[in-house]
């Protein structure tokens, strides 16, 4: 017993002594000391002061960031784009200068509320109210809810107008119909991965540029708009994170128009740009449907996108009208980069650039370091208007019309980017009497 005691004292005595003596020493005495894991003391002081240092500069900037929680944050957003364009056969429609100008701020607060605000300063020295709402997420029954001006939605394209990897129309017609005043909600199912979408929208559009506006133009009406698209693919990062970089989407839209006897006019375009091909005067009538299916897939830097749209006219004293036109686009990025894609929202966005466009000097000369990213893109169109033409509707130019258009846009920055396109229009009709129509055009586009 005497001997495990003498044992026990000693242990007791030497981890007093381990634990007492640094304690009790001072910095200069633990120096001449070879104490394991206390022998830099000064480099250790140096260390926990740039620790303390950076913890406050971390509180300071959490400090001066405003609590979306407590309040609502906003940041200015906007683009400019410039545009040249060249049609063939016909000089009026040539065009330099500054196509497209908002400005705008978006922001969040309160937890769960969202708003934008977008005015366009069109080329008509007129500001338009473009897209401009409130919504509110977590909602019962509607999980996120939106109301104000902002778009119907009728496709993965129409919902992207500045992310356009070309200037030609979705399917070179204006089956879109844009921004509308309205209500509407969103919900998400399985990660993201299931989205509907439901809304009911004024008919008469806010803004009357002749950019924005496509079909109608007089009496009041209803739009009743649904969208439903699946993601059976898509991948993750490293960190389980969605990236976009590889998906597949399938989707469908539809919507109702109660028009109340309009007279309706159906405009087609050359492109984006200003230029009508076809305008046709439809008559009066009391409502049409729109029917739309659409896909889209990423492998990396090669990325395909399609849809095919049927839109059906009811009128008065007249059998029912339809139109349909389809496309499909292809786009590959030279340097290995991709594009983003919002699961939320279902639409791509901004470009995943590994290098934005540098420079450096090197023995006094400025050299690049960095190209950027460079795309090659290419899309076929269809529009089909036979019927209005055994109508004998007035304004149809062509009853069917392929549009094809190859091109590259160099990407300098995330929001930086020049565009080439180069379009061959073809117009046919039964009768045999064919034209062509080339189209030549180049734009810098900037969002900030």
């Amino acid at each position: 017993m005497d001997i495990l005691f003498n044992i026990k004292l000693r242990t007791i005595s030497f981890l007093a002594a381990f634990i007492c003596v640094p304690i009790i020493l001072s910095a200069e005495d633990i120096s001449s000391y070879n104490v394991v894991g206390v022998t830099d003391v000064a480099g250790m002081e140096t260390r926990m002061a740039t620790l303390e240092s950076a913890l406050e500069e971390i509180s300071k900037q959490k400090a001066d960031k405003p609590d979306s929680t407590k309040g609502f944050t906003s940041k200015v957003d906007g683009r400019i784009y410039f545009d040249s364009y060249r049609v063939s056969g016909d000089a009026r429609l040539d065009y330099n200068g500054i196509k497209d100008l908002r400005i705008g701020a978006t922001g969040e607060g309160y937890r769960n509320y969202a708003y934008k605000v977008d005015f366009y300063f069109g080329n008509t020295n007129t500001v338009e109210i473009r897209d401009v709402w409130l919504s509110a997420s977590s909602v019962p029954l509607f999980d996120t809810v939106k109301i104000g001006h902002h778009r119907v939605e009728e496709g993965i394209a129409s919902l992207a107008a500045g992310m356009h990897t070309l200037f030609t129309f979705f399917e070179s017609a204006d089956f879109g119909t844009g921004y509308r005043l309205g209500i509407s909600s969103r919900h998400l199912w399985a990660q993201d991965r299931i989205r509907f979408f439901a809304g009911v929208f004024e008919y008469k559009p806010l803004a009357q540029s002749q950019r924005n506006e496509t079909t109608e133009h007089a009496n009041l009406g209803t739009i009743a708009n649904t969208r439903l698209t699946y993601i059976p693919y898509i991948s993750r990062d490293k960190n389980s994170k969605i990236d976009g970089k590889k998906f597949m989407l399938f989707g469908t839209n539809y919507s109702y128009y109660d028009v109340d006897k309009t007279p309706l006019t159906f405009t087609e375009r050359y492109s984006q740009l200003f230029g009508t091909l076809q305008r046709v005067a439809i008559g009066s009538g009391n409502h049409y449907h729109q029917l739309g299916f659409e896909f889209a897939a990423q492998q990396g830097a090669f990325a395909l996108q399609s849809e095919t749209y049927l839109r059906q006219y009811s009128q008065n004293n007249r059998k029912s009208l339809n139109i349909w036109g389809t496309y499909l686009e292809g786009r590959v990025f030279l340097t290995g980069d991709f594009r983003k894609f919002n699961t939320s929202q279902a639409i791509w966005t901004n470009v995943a650039l590994k290098h934005n466009l540098e420079f450096e000097t090197q023995n006094g000369w400025n050299l690049a370091n960095y190209l950027g990213a460079w795309e090659l893109k290419g899309k076929w169109s269809y529009t089909d208007l036979t019927d209005f033409a055994q109508a004998g509707l007035s304004g149809v130019l062509a009853e069917r019309v392929h549009d094809f258009t190859f091109g590259v846009n160099w990407y300098w920055t995330e929001r930086t980017r020049i565009m080439f396109d180069y379009s061959r229009i073809f117009l046919s009709n039964k009768t045999g009497k064919h034209s062509e129509i080339d189209l030549f055009a180049t734009s810098f586009r900037y969002h900030f």
